[in-house]
């Protein structure tokens, strides 16, 4: 398939330094489960790299508004952008709640949802930066969004006997509301890991 599409990698660029955001975010909620003291620090940590995402969101959706020609559909770009900018939010959600509500101790099941988001991230973050070549790196990017599906589906069985396991033996009703909603905001992480891997498969079905 011919694409008479010009050459423009800033907006590569842009999706790939979202890609890096998003893993960093990540990143940072495992330290704040391994470091639950430095829980203020980091979710601060972690506005930050939101700010800076929310600024990156701007400047993409600036540039596609000025753009008369794309290097993929600007409807595309468009919805990786606003995924990505949503995942970093749900990541500084987590980290809020878990500061704000003085939650305490992270739990087993926070903790292996996070290192399954981390898994997931750093499996976006790879997809991102094949598009650049999508027709060269068409089979790698469509493995790599199957095993994001992957851990989309492993994080969902999770987040459901997590939240089971709550209600069946946490007996403080505060307690358990609390790391009920930081439970949820982790699995809506993942889910946005999944749509970005969709968007990503119909970039790759239109382009390779």
């Amino acid at each position: 398939m011919f694409n008479f599409k010009p050459k423009d990698d800033s907006f590569y660029d842009m999706l790939e330094e979202g890609s890096r955001f998003i893993l960093k975010g990540a990143h940072l909620l495992t330290e704040i489960m391994d470091n639950p003291g430095k829980g203020q620090e980091l979710s601060d940590d972690l506005y930050l790299i939101l700010k800076a995402m929310r600024e990156l969101s701007g400047n993409i959706t600036k540039k596609l508004d000025q753009s008369f020609i794309t290097p993929m559909d600007r409807e595309d770009i468009g919805l990786l952008n606003q995924r990505l900018e949503l995942l970093v939010s749900k990541l500084h959600g987590v980290a809020d709640r878990m500061y704000l509500y003085k939650a305490g101790e992270p739990t087993e099941v926070s903790r292996k949802l996070v290192t399954l988001q981390v898994e997931a991230i750093k499996q976006v973050e790879q997809a991102i930066g094949n598009l650049r070549h999508v027709q060269a790196n068409k089979e790698q990017i469509m493995k790599t969004c199957r095993r994001i599906a992957e851990l989309e589906s492993e994080a969902d069985k999770v987040y459901r006997r997590g939240v089971a396991q709550l209600f069946s033996d946490e007996k403080d009703p505060i307690k358990l509301l609390k790391w009920k909603e930081i439970y949820e905001y982790l699995e809506e992480s993942l889910n946005h890991c999944l749509y970005l891997a969709n968007i990503i498969e119909s970039v790759v079905l239109k382009y390779a």
